[in-house]
């Protein structure tokens, strides 16, 4: 079977801010799929990889079968993954599921694509709050930094890159409110303007509550 390679312009490393705001759209077992199988086929220098449940164990550290197929069908429903059901003629991808595994700027791409997430001009970004995938954003963000609903929805329009005006029509108030509310969320995270603010909530590492799973016999 052919294995396409990444052609020679092709980064071998995720952009790291996108790859901490993906992170924000997966499950803690999916990302920890999700980071295993990218480092796979980056190391291997091609876009789609085999892999099975014993070597996913043994790369994510996600230990039951059930929570890693789960975590597959999450993947592939979040088109982070695609899998390929094609098999080698030499049967060497025998008992192994083949995947295409994106990078995470491919997969906000593929997001917008299908209308679910992102701007073409940015794929980093979030679209309308009505959105599922906005909601799953903002529940984590008010999780990880303790802030409230609307300084959480200021703050995900700030790593858009909107300015305070164009955040005070999205939300409907007025711009003296979008500046109380930055004042307050500078306070809660540590920062002194927009800029370091927008790096805090790309770069910080998840708070997300360890997941205990139990190994199926």
């Amino acid at each position: 079977m052919y294995i396409p390679l990444l052609n020679s312009s092709f980064a071998l490393t995720p952009d790291e801010s996108a790859l901490a705001l993906l992170a924000l759209s997966h499950t803690t077992i999916e990302h920890q799929l999700y980071t295993a199988m990218l480092n796979r086929v980056l190391a291997a220098q091609t876009a789609i990889g085999a892999f099975t449940v014993q070597s996913l164990r043994q790369t994510s550290g996600v230990r039951s079968a059930a929570a890693i197929k789960r975590g597959l069908l999450g993947l592939a429903g979040k088109l982070s993954v695609e899998e390929h059901h094609a098999v080698s003629a030499d049967g060497m991808t025998q008992g192994k599921r083949l995947f295409h595994v994106f990078l995470p700027q491919e997969i906000f791409a593929r997001r917008y694509i299908a209308s679910l997430q992102s701007k073409p001009e940015n794929p980093v970004l979030m679209n309308a709050p009505r959105e599922q995938s906005w909601q799953g954003n903002l529940s984590e963000v008010i999780k990880r930094y303790g802030i409230s609903c609307r300084e959480a929805e200021v703050a995900l329009f700030c790593v858009q890159g909107l300015t305070n005006a164009e955040i005070a029509r999205r939300l409907h108030i007025g711009e003296p409110t979008v500046k109380f509310h930055l004042r307050n969320i500078f306070t809660k995270c540590g920062v002194k303007r927009r800029t370091e603010l927008v790096s805090h909530l790309l770069t910080q590492p998840s708070s997300a509550k360890q997941v205990v799973e139990v190994e199926l016999k």
